[in-house]
């Protein structure tokens, strides 16, 4: 294909990164083509094409064949497509450029465009604009002499693979605590819509472990887990051997990056239960914790609490590697707001500073340690559902 200027250009047209199950391309073969596209013709110019939202799949297909397949050796555009009647397609790249650029996506350039030229060819002169913007892209970042793999590159390339596997797999933040301490209303509040239920009453809404893949900008992927109540007692909808036993259902199945500890009003012992039983005995103090006291909304400085309560803490030989004093709630019209948005950022700052990258599992000797340690606070703990709890753990 030529454009009136010296050179030729040949376009490859190639089968989608994700076609997935309902498409005639599996996602492997996709890739195992793009790469004998290079090794065979070599590249001189990528062009990316994304239609719609920025969800997070458009960085992963940006890294994996741009900065892993491609070595970040050829210039790389990108073009929107699918923006036939706005009045200006440019509005596009206005709104989302702090998207692409939190999403470390890094382009020579970019065309916002339709390829369509609509019925009765009603988008006819946007088409042609089109046209025009994306042969200017080629024409300016197109490289004269055509990227080939190295020798080397296998090596390179293996290696990049499993540092970018390592960082695509999700971490686990296991978010327990007591019933109606607001633990769904945290996981809305960092996922910024509401995709957990929230129970109006203290009954607790969550029966099981419910999870909700979440991400923030950065180069990792949360999943965040909500549990059931550790002590719903009678009038809730888990019992609490149901409760705990979720917990470790989690832990065997998924590891744990992090857990965060929610509690909400006075230090009671059932506190230092809870935070024992999880962290020491199941977890084995092997995983972070972190503390985030919810239900400070109205206060004007919700980090009162933690100077008011610290040597409470303290007292109780409760350790966190951080904490945060938030609300989970907005106040009636969107009163506490600005406390809301405040708050969604210091819980994300514990996530991101102390979530580990990789995953904490029950080791093959964790039984034998775990019983011991539920003997050794037998003596500790002369309460009796505490001790039927404990004992529940190994009966299956």
């Amino acid at each position: 294909m030529s454009r009136g200027d010296d050179n030729c250009y040949t376009f490859w047209d190639t089968p989608g990164l994700n076609e997935a199950d309902d498409c005639t391309v599996s996602p492997q073969d996709a890739v195992h083509n793009l790469l004998d596209l290079v090794k065979d013709h070599g590249v001189n110019l990528l062009i990316y094409c994304i239609r719609g939202r920025l969800v997070n799949i458009i960085r992963v297909n940006y890294d994996l064949f741009w900065k892993i397949i491609c070595m970040e050796k050829v210039p790389i555009v990108l073009v929107v497509t699918g923006l036939e009647g706005k009045p200006d397609m440019n509005e596009w790249w206005e709104e989302n450029e702090k998207t692409v650029k939190k999403m470390k996506l890094v382009f020579a350039g970019h065309a916002c465009v339709t390829s369509w030229k609509g019925k009765g060819n009603m988008y006819e002169n946007a088409y042609k604009e089109s046209a025009e913007k994306v042969w200017e892209l080629v024409r300016k970042h197109s490289i004269p002499k055509p990227w080939r793999m190295t020798p080397g590159w296998p090596v390179q390339a293996k290696e990049k693979i499993v540092a970018y596997k390592a960082r695509l797999a999700p971490r686990n933040i296991v978010v327990f605590g007591q019933t109606g301490v607001g633990k769904s209303s945290i996981i809305n509040m960092l996922a910024g819509s509401s995709v957990a239920n929230v129970s109006p009453g203290a009954a607790g809404c969550t029966s099981s472990n419910q999870s909700y893949r979440i991400s923030h900008g950065d180069d990792n992927c949360y999943t965040l887990w909500d549990t059931p109540g550790l002590n719903e007692a009678e009038d809730g909808t888990v019992s609490p051997q149901d409760a705990v036993h979720s917990l470790l259902d989690l832990v065997k199945d998924h590891g744990i990056n992090l857990l965060i500890y929610c509690i909400r009003g006075r230090l009671v012992d059932i506190i230092r239960v809870n935070y024992d039983l999880f962290w020491k005995i199941i977890c084995m103090e092997e995983v972070p914790i972190v503390l985030v006291v919810t239900g400070l909304e109205g206060k004007p400085d919700m980090d009162e609490w933690w100077d008011e309560n610290e040597e409470t803490v303290n007292k109780m030989k409760l350790v966190f590697a951080g904490h945060a004093c938030v609300t989970s709630w907005k106040g009636k019209g969107g009163m506490c707001e600005d406390a809301y948005k405040e708050s969604a950022e210091k819980v994300w700052k514990l996530v991101r500073k102390h979530s580990t990258p990789k995953p904490w599992r029950m080791t093959p000797g964790w039984p034998v340690q775990a019983k011991e340690k539920f003997v050794a606070y037998e003596k500790i703990y002369k309460v009796r559902k505490f001790l039927e709890l404990a004992r529940s753990i190994f009966s299956f």
